[in-house]
């Protein structure tokens, strides 16, 4: 699954995303960790997790309060990242390898 790896930034075209969920910026690492970062204008907050796919599904774990959430994933035909959780869906752009 390599290209889900490196850094993904939320759309700006995901206008139901951003309104949900802020901006984000999201880092998949080689080594199954990963760390979802939102922006705020007052400071970003850093949620370190780990992660695994299972088929279409990412599973992910946060080790400082853990809880396994698995979360539907797909790339459009554009390359773009669609992660749905709870019947929400969010898109995100690749900005780095």
């Amino acid at each position: 699954m390599t290209e889900l790896f490196g850094r993904w930034e939320t759309d700006p075209t995901d206008h139901d995303g951003i309104a949900q969920y802020g901006k984000s910026t999201i880092y998949f690492g080689h080594d199954g960790r990963m760390a979802y970062v939102v922006h705020s204008s007052a400071r970003d907050e850093v949620i370190r997790l780990t992660y695994e796919i299972d088929g279409d599904a990412l599973i992910t774990d946060q080790p400082s309060t853990p809880s396994v959430q698995r979360t539907h994933f797909e790339f459009t035909l554009d390359g773009r990242l669609v992660l749905s959780l709870f019947g929400r869906e969010s898109r995100y752009v690749k900005v780095a390898g």
